[in-house]
């Protein structure tokens, strides 16, 4: 039977960089979790925000964005 896919979690940045602990997997195909600051478990995290820089950190043919 496949487990159901957990939900992402919805952080501001900073809450993501305070969250310190790290859950261990307790089996071979479980998934390993941050805590965060307010005591939730997360291991998926849905991310949003705006570029407000761009910068081409390679060459003109071959482009790398750094945002």
């Amino acid at each position: 039977m496949k487990a159901a896919r957990e939900m992402a979690w919805r952080l501001f940045a900073d809450e993501f960089s305070a969250s310190t602990i790290e859950l261990e997997p307790q089996g071979e195909k479980m998934p390993g979790y941050v805590l965060s600051p307010l005591g939730a478990r997360i291991n998926r995290v849905f991310v949003v925000g705006v570029i407000t820089d761009i910068e081409n950190i390679s060459t003109k043919d071959e482009p790398l964005w750094r945002a």
